[in-house]
């Protein structure tokens, strides 16, 4: 499975396939949770293309960082990624055909690094089992990095740098949603499952 996020807040995230059917999903997603015009960078993968286009129309300042490798190594034998040489900003709609210096996805690769190594599910050792798990897991690191994690570059949490909140959240108050949820659903005892009743 692969995780699509969308930040710098996480406003959106899906765990699914790498192709164009998942793209244009979780870009439709993102589209619905803005109330404004966004400048998005994407990196160079083909599906996002017509993605955003069919999700913000071309009124959106988009533009893809495509990063470009040089030859492989010389050893056919052992597999190494070939070394990066640098990225081409390739400006598509907006006033991203005008401004291209200040693209950059690193803020997204620096959000993945975090979630896999501050969340033992995202490494690949300690992968999840269950995908509904897996899902579980995304949510509430999402709600904690929003909304709880102190970013030492903004020096508040995303959720309070895009007023989208006014508190500064704990993880009692995570806790206390979670726990919030769960007294919704209905109760079982732990490790026995309801007998079919037939009639």
């Amino acid at each position: 499975m692969w995780t699509w996020t969308a930040k710098d807040l996480i406003i959106a995230w899906l765990v699914g396939g790498r192709d164009a059917g998942y793209a244009r999903e979780f870009m439709q997603d993102v589209a619905d949770r803005l109330a404004m015009g966004v400048e998005f960078t994407t990196d160079g993968r083909g599906p996002f293309l017509s993605a955003v286009e069919d999700a913000f129309g071309v009124n959106i300042d988009y533009a893809m960082l495509v990063t470009v490798y040089g030859p492989g190594p010389a050893d056919v034998g052992r597999y190494s990624f070939p070394e990066c040489t640098g990225t081409i900003v390739k400006p598509i709609s907006g006033r991203s055909t005008r401004n291209t210096s200040a693209r950059a996805t690193s803020s997204a690769a620096t959000s993945r690094s975090a979630w896999r190594t501050g969340a033992s599910r995202g490494s690949p050792r300690a992968f999840s089992k269950k995908l509904a798990n897996h899902c579980h897991m995304i949510a509430l690191y999402t709600v904690w990095y929003n909304s709880v994690k102190m970013h030492k570059t903004l020096r508040m949490t995303p959720s309070l740098a895009a007023h989208v909140t006014d508190k500064l959240w704990t993880m009692d108050d995570l806790v206390a949603l979670v726990d919030e949820h769960d007294a919704t659903l209905p109760r079982q005892r732990p490790g026995r499952k309801p007998k079919n009743v037939s009639a």
